[in-house]
């Protein structure tokens, strides 16, 4: 309520809780260009306190029907664009072999929806749980994009992608190796570098892919939960 930038202490009485609507008024008000209403410390504090209380007498405070029946449509929707992307491909997949771009679509889909505030929950918790599933998705999906390149395109425009290849049957990167190398055993110790890198972006992949299941399969008993489905 007051900035710390103004000497406002850093602590809980220092805190109001807002909805994105209220947090504008609160903060619209600006003292060089006077216009709408500015809130009092105290008064801030009156409205906290009694918001408070409100949640506090009545505990089975819940969203309205209405709402409640969207954020299931919208949970289902969800379901549908993640659920065959992570449980039959992500959950299920080593990352250290080649894979089908189309195994992710699911993934983009729900970044595509994110961006769009029709697709946001209506219950606070919940659309909470799906900013953070919404983050491990894109942690997953920057990943593939820096470690694994386009091995393939075939004649119904699917793409088959992999991570680096076995610098074994690499004959370009053997040929840069040779070139590189002032003898056998940097030879052998270049070989090696690329291995052991390998098989760390291959561990990186599956722990990304792993959490990100975890993360889904949190998120859906989670929101089945909330939405008592």
């Amino acid at each position: 309520m007051e900035q710390q930038a103004d000497g406002g202490p850093d602590s809980y009485e220092n805190c109001i809780p807002l909805c994105f609507d209220c947090h504008a008024d609160v903060k619209s008000y600006n003292e060089r260009h006077p216009k709408g209403r500015k809130y009092s410390l105290d008064e801030l504090r009156g409205h906290r306190d009694r918001w408070y209380e409100r949640v506090r007498s009545s505990p089975q405070l819940q969203t309205d029907a209405p709402y409640r029946e969207l954020d299931r449509k919208l949970l289902a929707d969800l379901m549908e664009k993640l659920g065959s992307s992570i449980i039959e491909t992500v959950c299920k997949h080593d990352y250290g072999n080649s894979f089908l771009g189309t195994w992710h679509q699911g993934l983009h889909d729900f970044l595509s929806c994110a961006k769009f505030p029709e697709n946001e929950f209506f219950d606070a918790d919940l659309e909470g749980a799906r900013a953070k599933l919404k983050e491990r998705v894109e942690a997953f999906i920057m990943l593939i994009a820096q470690h694994t390149f386009l091995l393939r395109q075939f004649d119904d425009g699917s793409k088959l992608y992999r991570m680096n290849d076995d610098p074994r049957d690499n004959q370009a990167l053997l040929a840069d190796f040779e070139r590189r190398a002032k003898s056998d055993t940097e030879f052998k110790r270049l070989i090696r570098e690329a291995e052991i890198r390998n098989d760390e972006i291959r561990e990186q992949l599956n722990h990304e892919a792993e959490n990100l299941c975890d993360s889904y399969k949190e998120f859906v008993r989670f929101a089945k939960r909330a939405l008592v489905i």
